[in-house]
């Protein structure tokens, strides 16, 4: 079994390797503000990807579905976090969660959950919801709070092939998925402007009907009133006006 040394200077603070991939991620160094590096284990050698300097960093979490990393600084950091995409080697956003304790991943990758648990500090209890890409999504504040855990994800019923194929051809499945999305929404326009033209046509249908009633018993509305009720001209429209003086101002010049 061959072995190499990645060259990482000074000591270790923290190690992890990439869930899905062959990255690993090292803090490194001495002081408060160590060295963050990167390394890509490729055929008979490690490559080093980059270093970032001086980072309040202390703690690594990974996205289970790789490539991005949350470099936490916790503990006496007081919650520091920097997201970075290590594909790109580039920081997406920095972020603060007060005495901050604990990172967990949803299973998706698609967010992440930062807490202060009771069981290490008595104040400042809760937790904040942020994107992978760094945006604070909700923070809910609550006493005695101890600890956060997503739901598992349940396994795929996709085989590595076609997960692999959907992912090669992930542009042309999107556009065909949003054609097929585009043709649902069109019918279901078509049935709602359908479903309103009959319900008008049950209205005006429902109108004529009453109308001719209406008109068939005018002679015995005049006969039991004694005049021709339905006359405009038999009635007086009388319109009130009221005012109300919601603010008065006085300006002395």
């Amino acid at each position: 079994v061959s072995t190499q040394s990645t060259g990482a200077k000074g000591a270790i603070i923290a190690f992890s390797w990439e869930p899905k991939g062959n990255r690993l991620a090292v803090i490194h160094g001495e002081g408060p503000r160590p060295d963050v590096s990167f390394y890509q284990v490729q055929e008979k050698k490690v490559v080093c990807l980059g270093t970032l300097e001086k980072r309040q960093a202390n703690h690594l979490f990974w996205s289970p579905q790789g490539q991005f990393i949350i470099l936490a600084g916790l503990k006496h950091f007081n919650g520091i976090l920097e997201f970075f995409n290590v594909a790109d080697m580039e920081t997406v956003a920095t972020g603060e969660h007060f005495l901050c304790t604990d990172v967990e991943w949803d299973p998706t990758g698609r967010f992440l959950a930062t807490y202060v648990s009771h069981w290490r500090h008595q104040s400042e209890n809760g937790y904040n919801i942020w994107t992978f890409y760094g945006k604070l999504v909700s923070t809910t504040p609550k006493e005695k709070f101890y600890q956060l855990y997503w739901r598992p994800r349940p396994q795929s019923l996709l085989t590595e092939e076609q997960e692999k194929e959907i992912k090669t051809n992930l542009r042309s499945i999107s556009k065909k998925l949003a054609a097929l999305d585009s043709k649902e929404n069109e019918m279901a326009k078509e049935s709602l402007a359908k479903q309103r033209r009959e319900l008008k046509d049950q209205w005006v249908r429902y109108l004529e009907d009453n109308r001719k009633v209406y008109e068939d018993q005018r002679k015995t509305r005049e006969k039991m009133r004694g005049y021709p009720s339905d006359s405009e001209s038999n009635y007086e429209i009388v319109e009130d006006y009221v005012e109300e003086v919601l603010e008065e101002t006085t300006v002395v010049l």
